[in-house]
């Protein structure tokens, strides 16, 4: 499931205390979700407070937060910071 938009950026507000600067969305999976944003800041800031390893899955075991080489731009050319959580 992805949620984009207003329900995500209040989603980031509850979830890891921050007022997201840029635009936001976020994508839930079983083993573990991930978080874009379009400031790094604040996914540097989403990263500081995630906690944790990915339970399960081809990824069982590695640290939540930045993964480097994640963040990728779209086709309309928008920069995304990755955070897995």
């Amino acid at each position: 499931m992805m949620i984009v938009g207003d329900e995500a950026a209040e989603y980031a507000a509850k979830t890891w205390k921050l007022q997201p600067t840029g635009a936001v969305k976020v994508a839930s999976g079983i083993c573990y979700a991930k978080a874009y944003f379009t400031s790094a800041e604040d996914a540097d800031a989403a990263a500081k407070a995630v906690k944790g390893y990915v339970n399960g899955g081809w990824f069982h075991g590695m640290a939540l937060g930045r993964v480097p080489g994640e963040d990728y731009t779209d086709a309309e050319g928008v920069r995304w910071h990755v955070v897995w959580y």
